[in-house]
């Protein structure tokens, strides 16, 4: 009886050392799938775009981007049909048609300075939300306006918010891979021209019309709806712009090496629809890495100051010229 006992003990330990070693075996093999596809070595930022690949979160963020430069189309190009529809009820000279007409041209001039400063400094994503933010927001406050000097700086302020359009072809480049890139911020231009058919379609459905409200001081005619509905575009599609993540290129040159990951992470699951783990464990940081300034007048100025005497200053000027010319050339 004891033998028979000892055999089956005997077996019964054979038994579960054969599963423990099957078990370990596929732990080991499992850990060896799932480590293939891991890049261990650090990786540059360009070579951890092109492993996030090309999908469907780069067609969502085209349209959002896209949608934000029709919107500045809309805001730049409605005044044009504002000025006629509005011009008895502020009893407006020539003098005060064209100082209305260049208010947001003016917000632009000064705009762009300091919206390219923050960008740089403070975030693409940060700065076009808050920019589109203040344009959609003084749109809709010159809606209501029932004076001309509220309309004339709600015009200014809305041309110092569009001053970060140029701020969108960043964004959009540095999270496509060097061969979308190109053909993605072409694709930019089509929603310019695109809000440009679109606004006088608007026009001339709205502004025909006749209604009238009026209380006390108040009034509110076509033209003043019309206003509102081109304030509409910017405030939506700004905070949709808000749900998405920072560009990744901003991240990695502020030394954020874990935020940049988690940002890749992001756009690798949403394109390729999965849980998997991203391949990249690991990115290079760039040779040169910018300090946050304290100072953001400090910073404003040493950048301007660098735009027009270091090596840059011809091209800065040159650009200025060539914009100025196409630009009058557009008014004629």
């Amino acid at each position: 009886m004891m033998e028979k006992n000892n055999s089956k003990e005997d077996a019964s330990m054979c038994l579960k050392s054969s599963q423990l070693e099957y078990l370990d075996k596929d732990i080991k093999s499992f850990e060896t799938v799932s480590s293939k596809y891991l890049i261990t070595k650090p990786v540059n930022l360009d070579e951890a775009i092109e492993i996030v690949g090309f999908g469907s979160f780069h067609y969502y963020i085209l349209f959002i981007c896209g949608s934000l430069i029709a919107a500045i189309s809309i805001s730049v190009t409605s005044v044009s049909f504002i000025i006629p529809a509005a011009q008895c009820d502020f009893q407006m000279t020539s003098v005060h048609k064209g100082i209305l007409n260049g208010a947001s041209m003016i917000g632009m001039f000064f705009g762009c300075f300091i919206s390219g400063y923050m960008a740089d400094s403070k975030g693409r994503k940060y700065t076009l939300v808050i920019c589109m933010m203040i344009d959609g927001i003084f749109n809709l406050i010159s809606s209501v306006s029932q004076i001309y000097p509220v309309l004339i700086f709600c015009k200014l302020m809305s041309g110092f918010g569009v001053s970060g359009i140029t701020v969108f072809y960043s964004y959009l480049g540095e999270f496509v891979n060097s061969k979308n890139r190109k053909k993605f911020i072409c694709w930019m231009e089509l929603f310019w021209t695109f809000g440009v058919i679109l606004l006088p379609c608007i026009a001339w459905i709205v502004i025909p019309q006749t209604f009238r409200i009026e209380y006390d001081f108040f009034l509110f005619r076509s033209w003043n709806l019309f206003a509102v509905i081109c304030s509409l575009p910017s405030i939506i599609f700004s905070y949709l712009l808000l749900q998405l993540p920072e560009s990744p290129k901003f991240l990695l040159t502020k030394g954020k090496r874990h935020e940049t990951m988690d940002c890749l992470k992001f756009v690798y699951r949403w394109n390729n629809n999965t849980d998997d783990e991203f391949p990249v464990t690991s990115l290079m940081l760039p040779d040169c890495i910018t300090e946050e300034n304290n100072s953001f007048f400090n910073g404003l100025y040493n950048s301007i100051l660098e735009l027009f005497t270091s090596q840059y200053k011809v091209v800065a000027i040159i650009t200025c010229v060539i914009q100025f010319c196409c630009t009058a050339r557009a008014d004629e």
